[in-house]
């Protein structure tokens, strides 16, 4: 489930950024990461900035993959859906 507040300072939202990592793990190994997190109109660009770092706790960040994408609560599961595909590769 994912929270309905801004990833930054709690307040609850509407809008979402759905976004993808790829980094490199302690043994070399190339993952990718999606994540989806709530934004407030005053932290819109430093969420991405915080999704980033949560991220890159995971292994080396090698590169955000662009565009992250604007959702609303109800398209959430449709680019959880998506990502999981792999149709985005």
């Amino acid at each position: 489930m994912i929270a309905e507040q801004c990833l930054e300072c709690g307040r609850r939202v509407s809008r979402f950024w759905g976004a993808g990592f790829v980094y490199e793990s302690a043994n070399a190994e190339i993952f990718t990461d999606f994540s989806v997190a709530g934004f407030c109109l005053k932290h819109r660009d430093s969420v991405l900035e915080l999704m980033k770092a949560t991220s890159a706790q995971k292994g080396t960040l090698a590169e955000m993959l662009d565009p992250p994408v604007e959702l609303r609560k109800n398209e959430i599961a449709a680019f959880l859906a998506f990502v999981a595909s792999g149709s985005w590769m």
